[in-house]
């Protein structure tokens, strides 16, 4: 009988199903992630948490992330902002994904001092969409014909 109900839920979660919310998150959370990591550069956050900041405040067991110094850490936003527009448009959308979500989370326990809670939450959804086939439908991956186009995925992509 457990055999059947994990029979159940596995044919469940594992239904193909149109993969556009899918598609529509990864475009909106680049878009967050550009705003978020483009604000940065242009607010002066950048320069008063990263590079005037007399001292900052690491999150415990993450006292090893140190500061770039001067223009680095402007030339590291500079990335993050250019990686956030690769998973808008999903141009190499895997790697682009996987070093967005690592430059998120080094900014995010680097410091402590400007917590807000949904940082965390970015951090969180980052390394999900590294897992995620977001770049199937919609992107640069397809029309260039690096990755196999299609309009499904499965349900727990979808739910997740």
């Amino acid at each position: 009988m457990a055999d059947n109900r994990f029979a159940k839920l596995r044919s469940y979660w594992f239904t193909p199903v149109n993969n556009s919310p899918l598609i529509t998150f990864r475009i909106l959370f680049g878009v967050i992630m550009f705003m978020e990591f483009s604000g940065s550069l242009t607010s002066g956050w950048v320069k008063e948490v990263y590079i005037q900041a007399p001292f900052r405040f690491t999150f415990i067991g993450f006292e090893f992330l140190q500061n770039m110094h001067g223009p680095v850490m402007y030339v590291y936003f500079l990335v993050a902002t250019i990686l956030s527009l690769l998973v808008i448009v999903g141009l190499f959308y895997r790697p682009a994904s996987i070093l967005l979500a690592l430059m998120w989370t080094a900014v995010y326990f680097s410091q402590k001092s400007h917590y807000n809670n949904h940082y965390y939450l970015m951090v969180l959804i980052g390394w999900m969409m590294t897992m995620m086939p977001a770049n199937r439908r919609a992107s640069m991956d397809v029309k260039w014909k690096l990755v196999k186009p299609t309009n499904e995925c499965h349900r727990w992509q979808i739910q997740l």
